[in-house]
């Protein structure tokens, strides 16, 4: 991994930067941690890919990791107080799955973009200024789960307007400011369980009513506005024939 004591490679301190992502892609051989500024200039000498995974942290700017195009394992972008936007990762177009966690001053994901699908997982949890996901538009699929948790600015989902498709389960649970689902009217199936939990002003699920398949159960719980017509219509619209567990309505406005 990349760290203070092994920024570089030792053996030609001379090598050129890489140069732009359709020159080619020159790969760091393992994880990479990147803590800080300078090191994120470090890595952007030598490489502009990752053939492991990526962990920002600590660092309240990106703008140094520019160089970045495609990340063989996840990124973990997590504990970065200061980082207000994701603008400098616009040349990324490839990761395994996308981790962005307790970033208090993230208010955009701008600069996702070029992601068109996710190997593995989604999780975006503890973003307390965190208010849209519009950079995600172009995100058709993801292969893993799907975790939207305590962002209490994020209003909707609008920017996963292109999802369909979730591999493994949606949960999207205890943000607060979160009054309607609008943004995933396109979702089609989930492979496992579909869970809205715990928004406490959640009004409206109706864009959820496209969904043709849930593998495992169906789960609305504890959102306290959500009147038993939104719930009953969603049930209805997906069809128990297509559940393939359990339905759990409760704890909403009207149960």
């Amino acid at each position: 991994s990349l760290d203070d004591d092994d920024s570089a490679p030792d053996d030609d301190d001379s090598a050129e930067a890489p140069g732009a992502c359709s020159d080619g892609l020159v790969h760091h051989p393992d994880d990479v941690l990147i803590q800080s500024t300078a090191l994120a200039e470090a890595f952007c000498s030598s490489w502009n890919a990752v053939s492991g995974n990526l962990v920002v942290t600590t660092t309240p700017d990106l703008w140094a990791l520019s160089c970045l195009c495609s990340v063989a394992g996840t990124v973990t972008i997590h504990s970065n107080s200061g980082l207000e936007n994701l603008d400098a990762l616009s040349q990324l177009e490839s990761a395994l799955g996308l981790v962005l966690v307790d970033n208090p001053d993230l208010g955009s994901v701008s600069g996702l973009g070029g992601l068109t699908s996710l190997s593995q997982d989604l999780e975006i949890s503890g973003n307390t200024s965190l208010a849209g996901l519009a950079a995600l538009e172009a995100l058709e699929g993801v292969g893993g789960f799907v975790s939207l948790s305590n962002n209490p600015s994020l209003t909707d989902l609008q920017g996963l307007n292109a999802l369909q498709d979730v591999g493994w389960y949606l949960a999207l649970e205890e943000d607060d400011a979160l009054s309607s689902l609008a943004g995933l009217e396109q979702l089609d199936t989930t492979g496992q369980n579909l869970h809205v939990g715990g928004n406490s002003v959640l009004g409206d699920v109706s864009a959820l009513q496209g969904v043709a398949s849930i593998g495992g159960d169906l789960i609305v719980t504890d959102n306290v506005t959500l009147p038993r017509g939104q719930t009953d219509a969603l049930v209805a619209a997906i069809g128990l024939e297509n559940i393939g567990g359990t339905v759990v309505i409760e704890g909403n406005e009207d149960d």
